[in-house]
């Protein structure tokens, strides 16, 4: 059970990381200019992941 709760609270921070990264970079850049690989290399985690949280940059 331990397990699960420290899955879920992994899940939830690399989720957070990712959505302050993009409005970090959407105020900086602007929407068109910032990439999913900037996102992800700005929140420190993979692209695979991004993906696994959200299906493509407007979601």
């Amino acid at each position: 059970m331990e397990n699960k709760n420290h899955q879920q609270e992994n899940f939830k921070s690399t989720y957070q990381s990712l959505v302050n990264s993009a409005r970090i970079l959407f105020v900086e850049k602007g929407y068109q200019a910032v990439s999913i690989d900037e996102i992800s290399g700005k929140a420190l985690v993979t692209k695979g992941a991004f993906y696994h949280h959200f299906k493509n940059k407007k979601q």
